[in-house]
């Protein structure tokens, strides 16, 4: 009886390969990967002066075969009375897999834009495919560097002056431990 069970266990085991080897061998393989599309600005960000107008350069390349028609749209905030303006962009584009689509955006100034920096999104949809790609506009002279170009506020850069004030807390804290562990110590000498 024990013999006649083990058969059926190795015998059950023996089936279940073999339909995980059919299964395995006749099912076709599925590309986890589908076509897609992919948006670059170039430069990411620009430095001008008040009253000039910034140029980027979109482009718009095919992932894994994709092709077909974008649509597209942009936008830029923060929005004021003579904030920086947009020009018309187109509303759509056709890529193929072998021939991205590049166009220009510019940015328009006047003398009394307000001095700072804005964000530029120019957003892509494709039926369920969706990207958006971020530039950055700021002017003269609070660009930060000196090749014209300026970078977003990193989450570091953001947090410098709290890192800055908790230093000084912590210093005052050692030196307040400091002085209270001595004063304790006198007392207990004096004892």
């Amino acid at each position: 009886m024990e013999a006649l069970m083990r058969l059926s266990v190795f015998s059950k085991i023996e089936i279940s390969l073999l339909l995980a080897t059919i299964l395995a061998t006749s099912a076709p393989l599925v590309n986890a990967q589908s076509p897609d599309f992919n948006i670059v600005a170039n430069p990411s960000s620009r430095c001008i002066n008040i009253g000039s107008t910034a140029t980027y350069q979109i482009t718009l390349s095919s992932i894994d075969g994709f092709s077909g028609q974008v649509i597209l749209g942009a936008d830029i905030q923060p929005t004021f009375d003579n904030g920086p303006t947009l020009s018309p962009t187109q509303t759509s584009v056709t890529i193929s897999s072998n021939q991205p689509a590049t166009f220009n955006l510019d940015v328009a100034t006047t003398s009394s834009t307000p001095s700072q920096v804005y964000t530029i999104t120019v957003d892509g949809f494709a039926g369920s495919n969706n990207h958006y790609v971020y530039a950055y506009l700021a002017f003269a002279p609070n660009c930060g560097t000196v090749g014209g170009t300026i970078s977003p506020a990193s989450a570091l850069s953001l947090a410098t002056p709290f890192i800055g004030f908790a230093a000084v807390i912590s210093a005052i804290a050692g030196v307040a431990s400091v002085a209270f562990i001595r004063a304790k110590r006198k007392r207990t000498t004096k004892n």
